[in-house]
């Protein structure tokens, strides 16, 4: 169904429903942009706040201003970064009025008042409101945030969608030209819409990494709900073991058993947050249509831009896109048409069957999407004719599928990145300051000089690496069914892509003997990425800021063989100055073993006295001292006493603390997927291949991790 017509259908059946109201609208009340006051509110935090404020009371007003309660608000719903009220102005005079101003097009923006705000806020990036409190929403003359949009309205005496709305779906051509407007109106017809969904049908009606989250999302509220609950039984339970009505065992297996729902429902909330993340990471679809097409460059790894089709590809695909409205899901959809066109072709080529992929039903559905989206880009496709063997065909993967890894991680997502514009690429960095010095009174005619200082400086030299994910795969099993399992293809690279290199970030060591090597040589091979760069293992081990968690000298930790969050924040003393000014830049990794024993510390039993009420309320374990805390099953926990591993399986793990703005990833090229066939074994062989390089940002004397080892497993 055409979007405006949908909108304009839902809008009317509410306004039919209720005939007190003067005017039914559909407004985009927030969305998580840059606001006119610096800040972002994220969706999560509306997904949290609204259903309590539906509850108790769904007020409208004008400009804020309780004199002017004009309404309420009727339903909600969330759709990509937006947060879109329905919402029903009464018939009063004030009603009326506003209805006027509304239908005229004067009034079109939106906004709230909230309050119990918290906030969080990365380095160099504007204030994030992650909760609130929400008081009322209504129409504004001047909103703070300019992506508020009244998209809709319905009311009996004007029987019209709102005219912007239509304004906006089809005034995209800055020179008036009347043929864009033909090709948006396509976008925007039945046809257009029955085409993705054919499109949808025919590459097994997989969801992108975004999609998938979005059930999730809508439950979040539940989640955080069900692990209060969780928390609030295991804090019962510690209060029994204090009064001896059970015993530590009992407490224990108690423990060990709900630990693991806390920890799925932990999980869940994480992937929340980091959908919200990818989102803000994402190119505005508008800018990406007016901007990107026309001024992102790409070179290669000589300087030298790429020709102007492969210039256009790059755009087109692999630019992160926050997709909106009806022609945002429609690129959505070509991109992930494009990796199902890639892996068919690179699949077909090497099957040993004459397939030729521009023939067939997908790719002619591929060129048509193309068409509609970017028609000088189809042009460039096929410039000498249709069938003369020069069709573009697709070979990187979307910006789909590094969305997908960027949501699976749960340490790389953590840590800043950058695009590298050579390989290799030098960073420049501060390694000290200038020193004050006492400048005496010139009271001669030759008075001493100032005494002279230098400001430090150094470099960091990030060199990408290849790294391949590779794939078996039987010719008959993808033969018989490849469109089914293209996404099965894609999700599998991709958290194989992410688990190793996460194990790199955790383990890396490129010594000549790696640290878990010393007394067995088979752990990692030279190609395993842990060899390639050193990771936070080895970089504390080269700082000297470990320490055994089981000591009981005073002073190390808690002073005891207990692995308890004392010895967290010893890590963070060992730090010291970068883990004490900004707590939210520090991150705590543990496995999941070392979780389960923070989870059965009394400070981790009383919310309140230590993560904070409100860090109990809206997500528990996931923060401790304002420091995030996240679990990684790449944490080895069958180590040794001295927290290395040489095969003797003795069942101790480690734990570590590290300064998010002192370490940086360089990205040098996305993700490709190959394939190749091998007639010995007759078996396809598919890899997924990027390449990154990961390295430490500050001067030798400052200290951006620290690990604890000797945690009994």
């Amino acid at each position: 169904m055409n979007k405006a017509r949908f909108l304009d259908a839902h809008v009317r059946a509410l306004s039919d429903k209720n005939e007190k109201y003067e005017l039914v609208i559909e407004a985009v009340v927030s969305t998580e942009a840059v606001d006119r006051y610096g800040e972002v509110v994220e969706q999560a935090a509306f997904m949290t706040a609204l259903p309590k404020f539906m509850e108790d009371n769904p007020v409208m007003m004008f400009n804020h201003m309780p004199d002017w309660t004009i309404g309420q608000a009727l339903d909600y719903r969330f759709e990509d970064d937006k947060t879109i009220i329905t919402g029903g102005v009464v018939k009063t005079d004030k009603g009326k009025e506003v209805a006027t101003l509304i239908r005229d097009g004067v009034v079109k923006k939106m906004s709230f008042m909230f309050g119990n705000i918290s906030t969080s806020q990365e380095p160099d990036e504007p204030l994030h409101i992650t909760g609130f409190e929400l008081y009322e929403i209504g129409p504004v003359s001047v909103p703070a945030n300019t992506e508020t949009d009244i998209q809709n309205w319905r009311s009996k005496s004007a029987k019209a969608t709102h005219a912007l709305d239509i304004h906006n779906l089809i005034n995209a051509s800055s020179d008036g030209g009347g043929s864009q407007r033909k090709e948006l109106a396509m976008a925007m017809d039945q046809s257009a819409l029955e085409t993705i969904k054919n499109c949808e049908k025919m590459v097994g009606e997989f969801k992108t990494s975004l999609e998938t989250t979005s059930g999730e999302v809508q439950d979040l509220q539940k989640n955080i709900t069900e692990q209060a609950k969780l928390l609030k039984q295991v804090g019962e339970k510690h209060e029994e073991l204090q009064k001896n009505l059970i015993t530590p065992d009992e407490y224990k297996q108690f423990v060990d058993k709900i630990g693991k729902d806390i920890l799925e429902l932990s999980e869940k909330i994480e992937k929340v947050g980091k959908t919200s993340k990818v989102a803000r990471s994402q190119m505005p679809f508008q800018t990406w249509k007016y901007d990107a097409r026309n001024l992102i460059t790409v070179y290669d790894d000589d300087g030298r831009p790429l020709d102007e089709r492969a210039q256009r590809a790059y755009r087109l695909f692999e630019v992160p896109v926050k997709y909106e409205g009806a022609e945002g899901e429609m690129l959505k959809h070509l991109r992930n048409l494009n990796d199902c066109v890639a892996i068919i072709d690179s699949t077909m080529r090497v099957s040993g069957k004459r397939f030729d992929i521009r023939q067939s039903k997908t790719f002619k559905l591929f060129r048509e999407l193309i068409e509609i989206v970017d028609p000088e880009f189809a042009k460039a496709m096929y410039s000498t004719g249709t069938g003369l063997g020069d069709e573009w065909v697709p070979t990187n993967m979307s910006s789909e599928l590094y969305d997908l890894m960027r949501l699976e991680s749960g340490l790389e997502s953590l840590i800043p990145h950058f695009d590298m514009p050579s390989n290799p690429y030098t960073w420049p960095i501060k390694t000290s300051n200038p020193t004050l010095y006492r400048a005496g009174e010139a009271a001669t005619n030759n008075p001493d000089t100032l005494v002279k200082s230098n400001l430090g400086t150094s470099n960091v030299t990030f060199t990408a690496e290849t790294f391949a994910v590779a794939m078996l795969a039987s010719p008959q099993w993808i033969e018989d069914s490849i469109i089914g399992v293209v996404e099965a293809l894609r999700q599998g690279m991709a958290i194989a892509g992410v688990d190793g290199y996460e194990s790199l970030l955790i383990n890396g060591d490129n010594s000549s003997t790696h640290l878990d090597n010393s007394v067995v040589t088979t752990h990692y091979t030279a190609t395993s990425p842990e060899t390639y760069e050193k990771g936070f293992r080895k970089i504390a081990s080269d700082l000297s800021t470990t320490f055994d968690a089981a000591s009981t000298t005073t002073g190390v930790g808690d002073a005891t063989a207990a692995f308890v969050p004392k010895d967290l924040r010893y890590m963070r003393q060992l730090m010291s100055p970068l883990s004490i000014e900004k707590p939210g830049d520090c991150v705590y990794v543990v496995s999941p073993s070392g979780y389960f024993q923070i989870l059965n510390a009394v400070e981790a039993t009383q919310p309140g006295t230590y993560g904070g009420v409100g860090d109990w309320q809206t997500g528990g374990l996931q923060s401790i001292d304002g420091c995030r805390l996240i679990v990684s099953s790449q944490i080895s926990e069958d180590l040794t006493a001295a927290g290395i591993y040489d095969g003797s399986d003795v069942g101790y793990t480690v734990a570590f603390c590290f300064h998010k703005p002192s370490f940086k990833i360089g990205e040098k090229r996305g993700i490709t997927v190959e394939a190749q066939k091998n007639i010995d074994t007759q078996q396809l062989l598919y890899v997924m291949s990027f390449r990154k390089s990961f390295q430490k940002m500050t001067a030798s004397t400052l200290k951006p991790v620290a690990l604890g080892y000797k945690i009994l497993d």
